[in-house]
C-alpha cells in the first residue's frame, strides 16, 4: 500500500520558501547590478548568489525525491524525518554561510555533510525497501 509522504511534503514545504529566499536574492542584486542575464562580471556577490541558488537546486529535488519514495515504500517514519531533518538544516547552514558577499568555509562544508547525510539515509532507504518489497514477491 503506498502512503502519502506527509514527512516530505513538509520537508518540501521548508525547502521551498528557502528556495524563494535564495531567488528573491539573486533577483534583487540582478536588478541592482542591472545584469538581466549572467552574473554581471563574473565576479561578485551576483556570481556568488547565483552560485548557492544553482547548488541548491543541483541537490534538493533528488535528495526529495529519494527520501519520498522511500516513505511512500514504508520506510519507518523517524528515519525519513531525520533525513529531510539533515536536508532542510544542510541546506539553511549552506545558504547561511554565505552572508554579504562572504563566503564561511566551515557551515558550508558542514552543510554539504549534513546534505550527504541526507542522501545516505535516502539511498539506503530506499534500498532497503526495495529489496523489501521485491523478496516479498
Amino acid at each position: 500500500m503506498v502512503h502519502p509522504p506527509i514527512v516530505t511534503a513538509l520537508a518540501a514545504i521548508v525547502l521551498g520558501v528557502l528556495y524563494m529566499h535564495l531567488t528573491l536574492t539573486v533577483t534583487k542584486l540582478r536588478r541592482s547590478h542591472r545584469a538581466s542575464m549572467g552574473d554581471g562580471d563574473g565576479k561578485g556577490e551576483l556570481a556568488q548568489a547565483i552560485r548557492m541558488h544553482a547548488n541548491f537546486i543541483e541537490y534538493v529535488p533528488f535528495a526529495l525525491i529519494l527520501l519520498g519514495f522511500a516513505e511512500m515504500m514504508g520506510l519507518w517514519w523517524p528515519v525519513v524525518a531525520l533525513g529531510t531533518a539533515l536536508l532542510v538544516a544542510g541546506r539553511w547552514l549552506h545558504t547561511r554561510s554565505w552572508v554579504g558577499g562572504k563566503t564561511f568555509f566551515k557551515p558550508r562544508v558542514r552543510g554539504m555533510w549534513l546534505t550527504f547525510g541526507a542522501y545516505v539515509i535516502g539511498i539506503g532507504g530506499l534500498t532497503l525497501m526495495t529489496v523489501q518489497r521485491f523478496v516479498s514477491f
